[in-house]
């Protein structure tokens, strides 16, 4: 045998080459023998028998010829005899090739039934699942991608004699690269015999490829085949079935069977189902396509005499396979062709209309025993147009495959490969980038796992998977994924049961990943295999739709990928893998087939090329952020197929080697003591990761270190300074803050300065904090000390005088202290004085306080107040500096600083000193530049700000909520039901809450027990006075009123019994009450009302108990005419009011309602229902004649009325002047309760002046102070208001 001989010829001589070559002689014999046996005559009637002698003959005197036969001539099952004839196959096997493996298992069986040869012996096949051949096979039938694999334990394919390539014209990717091998072997292998053929080959051009190689042309069928063009607008389905309507109605002859080309599978069921309809009784429909069963591919193969048939297939009938009986072909004209794309790195299945070659191969399906007619679906002038023949599959799919065997057999360049059609330069590109992305190739050269991939006989993608498991320990599960991505889908799914098909596969379904479906088939599958007998084992696999044949085929591809990978050093796991480790061994091999979800199941895959989850995956209906794919295909819609959930942070540790990093914004950090930038991570433009922080020293160190300098040691920004920064930042701020204090910026040295004396000290190595610290640890000691600097090296001036009374770090308001802060800082928000107030006493702080500013601004803002008066006035305070000095000396007196408003008490100073009138709406308040205006920063008690702003009162506005939630623990100051004063009753307490300190203010509160069990509706309810604290002094003196009240009636004891028997007897004064409230809420008022008369109106109140008791004592003597006096005026006034309410009812008159309301309003307030709280006691005598006036005002309406109206238009913007006073936070309730009845005065003077002019009781308005006027009256309410800060 020749490759016995090649063996003996580098063995030493021995016993081993002695039996090698017994052997080997005994193995020539016997194939001698074999050959000798075989019927080797060419079969009758087939047109290439007729040129068998002179095909032999070209054989012996050539070593490479080319047979152009048609379609029918037999030289598929004919060349190999000849072959034969002329001695070839004993010293070596004569190698058929075929481009799939039915066709192959078909031809075997031909040939060894022509020859009478038994199959598997003299005649074998071998395909990738089945190798059936032996040492004694002369004639071996494969597919022409085993025998590229051959190639590498083969490289001279020393046990062939010949090599038959079939069907050429297909131009498979294979058979391209196995041709060019060829062409470089016959060099090496003179003896080689190599026969190139097809039905539809480019003679001319395969005949000048091998060196002007003979060519044989062999004529095809001995019948006629008609062609006719059906170019109707009809669809495919439509055409068919009249075209089965005009074969129906011809006459049966010897042929008689119909062959139909579809492009896919789902069109073969389509047209399946529309023709059942149709011809159910007359034709028998049968389906052919690669996937079939082979129980259905016998189906087609074995003849029936009962119906006609009709076969639908794809292009795999067109060559090779032949369907008996066929003399009808039907030719759609269409073939779904795998390309793929380099642009968008998609391996795109489009339907494209074939070639004038296929459509010939197709049309030579028919007339082989018989005339035929073949009806093509589309008009001749299309056919004409198209290309002659099919584009090389070289130039249409990925490379990598042919380029890594190629580098791993060191066959050179794959650009000076000799290819029939070489590939374009940018599909060998693209295969680079693929295996550097898989790792398998760096700079151009096979790598250690390059080496490893190519020994293993799956996609370059799929072994990287493997090799990258075995690092994961994994590669018992990836051995079953990758055998059941490299191996025909097991799963079925007929149209017909597409739904009970689903249904069944369901069970295996991961939510997570397909990938582990395959593992969760896997297990099933082997788990009924153990349990059941091989009959019961492929019943139940196809109750689940799941076809046996292909579940043997994957056994036997994990089997042999198995053996494989122990072959070339892959570790196998004991314990199983989990799921990161298994799908980061995917990605591995699937870095370009990631996809990240942008919304709505729509999904973002590399180079921005978007994509959909197939329907039939299990995770079709979640929307998980990051996917991986087995595979990604453009058919319709581009879809990721067997896809499964991954994680940004696992895509980015495997595809270091590709990430495209870019770092931006530079930026110091304080907290890492370093310069970061911010990382953006992408690969293939999906971003896996934004702004995250890295280093940035390894990328610019000179701007590390600029950095450090300037703001870590210049600008401070370090966390726990070393001691020599600590003390330089000391320094600087004493001279910052001395700058802010003085509006100026020339003490501290510039930046840059500073930055220059650092530089000069720190060695340039030095670009981060943790550097900064190793080096001044290990410098000298004269180093150390001269990174200390002195206030001389800090200083541009000595000028830095400034008074700490002046310029205080607190500020003292009385019952509160707060912080001060400075900063020069013009056109920032907090520029000039800050005041840091605690939330819990927010609302006790004053804004008139804050208006004086601190003693050394308050020149500036005084001048600033000046400049912003009208410009008659300013032109009376010229010179201004001097003015403003003598101003600002008074306003500093202890007796005046911060004691009322600023501008009222401003406005006094003018006009008593400068004779200048300033009234409220002078003062420009928008001039006054907002430094001189005290910046406010609320915090809570950890120091963090709420909110900052210079208007407190929007502050307090904004943070009353938070503020009513900072409760403090002020029950030392809160007792219920007290019956003496504690002994000190502080005027506020100030404690720690959540919002920090928080004020109250403690004072007395009545408060009725109306839940009290003893009470009913007949009984009066028990009164009780409790200690409170209240969260203003405005709350705190309103409650007060009734808290120093009530406990003076309780401690009163008889003379409280006493007056309220008085009262009950007072029945009339009740009825006139009634309409006011109930005989309880009279008799309170009026007791409560006397004894604050008596004991407390218009004096300070008691302290202590000793106090109150002292008082009590003191006052008791009054407390019977107080009675009188009270219950007197207080029925003369509700009986007034009384006969005004039924008086004020009866005036319906449009004419008189303007004035009625009025009045009404009046009465309102002169006689609320708490009437007897809001009179003080000096005014209560008057009240009768005030209301008194009411009834003249009314009495002399009628006939008066527009004189009143006119007086009434007066008087009405007074009250409205009072009430927005009283809104104001510098409201004084005394001044107001003055202002209140000088108005009254002024409507008695106005309306009723008889009534004027009536003597009355004391107390009383006596004197001058009470004469009234519009203007006196006017007057005064603007004094107040100026004081209020109301223009």
């Amino acid at each position: 045998m020749r490759r016995d001989v090649f063996k003996l010829s580098r063995m030493p001589a021995g016993e081993d080459a002695d039996a090698l070559a017994a052997a080997s002689g005994a193995l020539f014999a016997r194939r001698q023998q074999s050959s000798a046996n075989l019927n080797l005559d060419p079969a009758p009637g087939l047109p290439v028998s007729e040129e068998a002698d002179g095909i032999r003959a070209l054989i012996q005197q050539h070593q490479v010829i080319i047979v152009a036969g048609e379609t029918g001539s037999g030289k598929t099952t004919q060349l190999p005899k000849i072959c034969l004839q002329a001695g070839l196959g004993v010293t070596g096997m004569i190698g058929h090739t075929q481009p799939r493996r039915i066709a192959a298992r078909t031809v075997a069986q031909r040939i060894a039934q022509e020859t009478g040869g038994e199959l598997g012996q003299q005649v074998g096949y071998a395909v990738r699942f089945s190798d059936q051949t032996r040492d004694e096979t002369l004639v071996k039938i494969m597919t022409d991608g085993l025998l590229l694999a051959e190639i590498r334990q083969d490289r001279f394919l020393e046990k062939y004699d010949a090599i038959i390539v079939d069907e050429a014209h297909e131009r498979s990717l294979n058979i391209d690269f196995l041709l060019g091998y060829l062409k470089r072997l016959l060099k090496k292998r003179p003896d080689l015999k190599v026969i190139v053929t097809s039905a539809t080959i480019d003679v001319d051009r395969f005949a000048a490829y091998f060196d002007d190689a003979p060519v044989v042309a062999v004529g095809g069928r001995t019948f006629p085949v008609q062609v006719e063009y059906r170019d109707d607008v009809e669809d495919t389905e439509q055409q068919l079935v009249a075209v089965l309507e005009e074969i129906d109605s011809r006459p049966l002859g010897n042929a008689r069977d119909v062959l139909a080309f579809f492009s896919g599978e789902r069109e073969i069921f389509d047209a399946a189902r529309q023709l059942r309809k149709h011809f159910a009784q007359r034709f028998e429909i049968l389906p052919l396509y690669a996937r079939l069963s082979a129980a259905d591919q016998r189906r087609v193969f074995s003849q029936s005499a009962a119906r006609r048939r009709v076969v639908l297939a794809t292009n795999v009938a067109e060559t090779s396979l032949t369907v008996p009986n066929i003399g009808y072909v039907v030719d759609s004209g269409l073939a779904r062709v795998a390309r793929y794309s380099y642009r968008s790195k998609l391996q795109r299945l489009p339907i494209e209309p074939i070639s004038q070659a296929s459509a010939n191969q197709r049309m030579g399906r028919c007339g082989r025993i018989a005339p035929g007619v073949c009806y093509r679906l589309y008009g001749e002038q299309d056919f004409l147009s198209r290309p002659a023949f099919t584009d090389a599959e070289i130039r249409r799919v990925n490379l990598a495959s042919v380029v890594l065997q190629m580098q791993a057999l060191g066959l050179g360049d794959i650009n000076r490969f000799p290819f029939i059609d070489p590939p374009e330069p940018k599909a060998i590109k693209d295969a680079m980038r693929l295996l550097e992305e898989l790792r398998a190739i760096e700079k151009g050269r096979l790598t250690p796992r390059g080496r490893q991939m190519s020994r293993i006989p799956v996609d370059p993608r799929l072994s990287a998977m493997l090799i990258a498991s075995s690092e994961q320990g994994c590669l018992t599960q990836m051995l079953i994924i990758v055998s059941g991505l490299a191996a025909q889908d097991v799963r079925e799914r007929p149209m017909e049961k597409a739904q009970a098909a689903d249904t069944a596969h369901e069970m295996f379904l991961d939510d997570q990943s397909d990938f582990v479906t395959y593992l969760n088939l896997w297990r099933w599958i082997e788990q009924q295999r153990g349990e059941l007998s091989n009959n019961r084992w492929q019943a139940v696999l196809r109750k689940r739709f799941i076809n046996p044949v292909r579940v043997r085929e994957w056994r036997e591809l994990h089997r042999q990928i198995k053996t494989i990978c122990h072959q070339v050093g892959l570790r196998g796991n004991d314990s199983p893998g989990n799921y990161r480790q298994m799908h980061e061994s995917i990605l591995v091999g699937s870095l370009s087939q990631i996809a990240q979800h942008e919304e709505r199941g729509k999904y973002l895959g590399p180079r921005n090329q978007r994509l959909n989850i197939f329907p039939g995956s299990g995770l079709a209906k979640r929307t998980p952020k990051w996917i991986v794919a087995s595979e990604i295909v453009e058919t319709r819609r581009v879809f990721a197929r067997g896809v499964a959930v991954v994680e940004s942070a696992w895509i980015e540790a495997n595809a270091q080697h590709l990430l495209r990093r870019r770092s931006s914004d530079p930026v110091w950090s304080m907290k890492r003591g370093e310069v970061v930038a911010f990382e953006s991570i992408s690969l293939y433009g999906l971003v896996l990761a934004e702004r995250r922080p890295v280093a940035y020293r390894e990328i610019d160190p000179d701007f590390c270190r600029d950095q450090l300098i300037r703001e870590g040691l210049v600008r401070g920004a370090v966390q726990d300074p070393p001691k020599f920064l600590r003390h330089n930042l000391e320094l600087a701020a004493q001279i910052l803050d001395a700058e802010a204090k003085g509006r100026r910026r020339d003490l501290l040295i510039s930046e840059d300065d500073l930055y220059a004396r650092y530089a000069g000290l720190i060695p340039t190595h030095v670009c981060r904090v943790s550097d900064l610290r190793q080096w001044f640890k290990r410098a000298s000691q004269d180093v150390q000390q001269a990174l200390f600097f002195g206030e001389a090296d800090m200083l541009r001036s000595q000028d830095t005088q400034l008074s700490e009374t002046d310029f205080p770090a607190q500020l003292d308001l009385g019952s509160m202290t707060l912080s001060l802060s400075y900063r020069f800082a013009p056109g920032q928000k907090d520029d000039g004085i800050s005041v840091t107030i605690p939330a819990g006493l927010l609302q006790s702080v004053s804004n008139q306080a804050l208006q004086w500013s601190v003693p050394g601004m308050l020149p500036a803002v005084v001048e600033q107040w000046l400049r912003a008066l009208p410009k008659n006035k300013r032109k009376l305070l010229a010179p201004m500096p001097e003015k403003v000095q003598a101003l600002t000396q008074r306003l500093l007196r202890s007796d005046t600083y911060r004691q009322g408003r600023l501008l009222s008490v401003l406005a006094s100073l003018l006009r008593d000193l400068y004779r200048v009138q300033v009234a409220a709406e002078d003062w420009d308040q928008e001039r006054l530049p907002e430094h001189l205006r005290l910046f406010c920063k609320v915090i809570d008690d950890r120091g963090k700000v709420l909110a900052s702003g210079r208007n407190l009162q929007t502050l307090k506005e904004q943070l009353k909520v938070e503020a009513s939630d900072a409760r403090a623990d002020f029950s030392e100051y809160q007792k219920t039901n007290i019956r003496t004063l504690p002994d000190s009753l502080p005027d506020h307490v100030v404690l720690q809450t959540s919002a920090g300190p928080t004020m109250g203010f403690p004072g007395l509160r009545y408060a009725p027990v109306s839940n009290a069990p003893h009470v009913n509706s007949k009984t009066q309810a028990p009164k009780q006075v409790d200690l409170a604290v209240f969260a203003t002094a405005k709350e705190r003196d309103a409650a007060n009123r009734f808290g120093f009240a009530q406990l003076a009636l309780t401690k009163l004891g008889k003379p409280a019994q006493f007056f309220r028997r008085e009262l009950a007897k007072r029945k009339q004064l009740g009825l006139y009450f009634a309409s006011m409230g109930n005989a309880q809420l009279l008799t309170e008022q009026c007791l409560l009302g006397v004894a604050w008369y008596c004991y407390f109106d218009g004096q300070t109140l008691p302290k202590s108990d000793a106090e109150l008791e002292e008082r009590l004592a003191e006052k008791r003597g009054n407390l019977a005419d107080v009675f009188r006096i009270t219950l007197e005026t207080f029925e003369q006034v509700l009986k007034l009011r009384f006969e005004l309410v039924r008086e004020l009812d009866q005036m319906q008159s449009p004419g008189l309602l303007p004035s009625a309301k009025d009045m009404r309003t009046q009465l309102d307030l002169l006689v609320p229902k708490d009437v007897l709280a809001v009179t003080p006691w000096r005014y209560l005598p008057s009240l009768p004649f005030y209301l008194r006036g009411l009834d003249f005002r009314q009495q002399q309406l009628r006939g008066h009325v527009p004189k009143d109206r006119s007086m009434m238009e007066q008087v009405v913007p007074l009250h409205r002047r009072l009430t927005a006073i009283g809104e104001t936070e510098l409201y004084d309730p005394v001044i107001a309760a003055e202002l209140h009845y000088f108005v009254q005065e002024l409507r008695l003077k106005i309306f009723a002046e008889p009534v004027a002019l009536l003597k009355r009781p004391q107390p009383a308005f006596t004197g001058a102070e009470w004469k009234v006027s519009f203007k006196r009256v006017d007057e005064k309410i603007r004094q107040e208001e100026q004081r209020a800060g109301l223009a």
